[in-house]
């Protein structure tokens, strides 16, 4: 039930940025959506792929996001290169490039407890800094690294994936292989392979693939499972979120570097979300990296 709000605030959150008048039936046909398939047995993200892509085909556009993610590339590129001196001057490279890769997160249009302008980002930089990692198993997580040879890492959001560059940069010096994973069709303000292609992600990463899907869904294929299966570690929305392992059971080990005010205004949620003091959310990261979601 908690969805529900969270959903339609997205919903006329991004119909009102496509501006072309079909609001209304934009967020109507999210609402039927929502009616018809709202059910406790449902996984939530299963809804709101439904619910999304009901609403972009009333909308008439397959991508509402595009403009506002085009202006979050250029805002967060121009932060890259004083990350990459701070990467590069730090006495702990790893921990300082995983810092630059969370602070992206805040990038998260229309969620309600996030930034929803691109140029925001400036006013809050600062104060994300000075504030660091809310939970940090950096140490444990460059124990695994120094046992693997490869980070599959997710992409999450446009701006927050310039950012990404930062981190990527930095496992590629230790020596890892990365394979990079984005949305295979848009979805909010999520990196698409246009998306990845348009910032030179493709020149940032060993190899670049498609989940093939928006969200809710489960393609085949086994020359991708094969893929991520040679990478060793699964990795997103910033950080790294958890050993693959040799086999698919080993999937289940996580590593969470933030706690960043993002995400729903659930109270009392099971994954993690809870309320601050301010109205804020502070978003725990605790997802787990099934292989069997990505292949």
């Amino acid at each position: 039930a908690d969805c529900a709000p969270c959903l339609m605030r997205r919903v006329l959150f991004q119909s009102r940025l496509e501006g072309n008048g079909r609001e209304f039936e934009s967020v109507k046909a999210a609402v039927d959506a929502l009616s018809e398939g709202m059910d406790p047995d449902t996984p939530s993200v299963v809804i709101a792929t439904d619910v999304h892509s009901r609403a972009y085909a009333a909308l008439g556009s397959d991508d509402p996001y595009r403009r506002i993610k085009e202006e979050a590339d250029e805002v967060a590129a121009s932060y890259e290169r004083m990350l990459e001196d701070a990467v590069e001057s730090s006495d702990d490279p790893l921990r300082a490039a995983i810092m630059a890769a969370v602070v992206g997160n805040i990038m998260d249009f229309g969620a309600g407890s996030a930034i929803d302008d691109p140029h925001q980002f400036m006013s809050v930089f600062d104060g994300m800094m000075s504030q660091g990692l809310g939970h940090d198993d950096t140490d444990e997580l460059r124990e695994e690294l120094d046992n693997v040879a490869g980070v599959v890492y997710m992409f999450d959001n446009c701006g927050e994936s310039q950012l990404d560059k930062v981190l990527i940069r930095q496992l590629r010096r230790m020596g890892k292989r990365v394979v990079g994973v984005v949305r295979g069709a848009p979805i909010l303000n999520d990196v698409t392979m246009e998306d990845a292609l348009r910032i030179g992600m493709d020149e940032e990463v060993d190899r670049l693939l498609s989940t093939g899907h928006r969200l809710g869904r489960r393609p085949g294929g086994s020359r991708r499972r094969d893929t991520l299966m040679r990478a060793d570690h699964s990795q997103g929305y910033g950080e790294l979120r958890g050993h693959l392992g040799q086999e698919p059971r080993c999937a289940h080990s996580s590593y969470f570097e933030d706690e960043v005010r993002s995400g729903c205004h659930c109270d009392g949620r099971p994954d993690g979300h809870q309320r601050r003091e301010d109205g804020q959310t502070e978003e725990v990261r605790l997802w787990k990296a099934r292989l069997d979601r990505l292949s």
